[in-house]
């Protein structure tokens, strides 16, 4: 909620999609994933980073540009990740993430790692091919992936 405020008082140059009103999927994903598991996330990817950081602040000061921020102030909001915590991957193109996911699940497999990548996405993902082409590529090699479609009821600014 602070960094909403921050956002409505402009001091941010940068744009934050905080996913307000999806903490419990948060907390259902960061409390099922174990240490190897991997998380690949949308531009909403602010409640995850912040929901595994131990350095919440580290967060705030990488959307204020600062180079004490968690990406030295170079990764903004949209395309955050933050590997030690299980956040490998965050895009700010629509479907982007599920086709890295795929490629990440894959290399996992071949390496012969336990772990699972987890993608999340929203249901304005479903309208590309990269969507459908993922779940295809997923199920052909038997990957090791989650994929979690977090429906607001909204594709970009229209209702379903």
């Amino acid at each position: 909620m602070r960094i909403n405020e921050d956002l409505k008082e402009k001091k941010f140059k940068i744009p934050v999609h905080l996913g307000l009103g999806t903490e419990s999927l948060v907390v259902a994903v960061s409390t099922m994933m174990r240490g190897e598991d991997n998380l690949l996330l949308t531009h909403r990817n602010a409640a995850f980073n912040l929901m595994r950081s131990s350095d919440p602040e580290s967060i705030v000061r990488e959307y204020e540009g600062q180079e004490s921020g968690l990406a030295f102030g170079r990764l903004g909001s949209m395309n955050l990740a933050h590997p030690e915590t299980g956040v490998v991957y965050s895009s700010s193109i629509l479907a982007n993430n599920i086709s890295v996911a795929c490629g990440f699940a894959y290399s996992q497999k071949i390496l012969q790692n336990d772990s699972i990548s987890i993608v999340l996405t929203g249901d304005g993902a479903m309208e590309e091919g990269a969507f459908y082409e993922g779940l295809v590529f997923a199920k052909s090699h038997s990957l090791p992936l989650i994929l979690i479609v977090d429906n607001n009821d909204y594709s970009m600014a229209s209702s379903i």
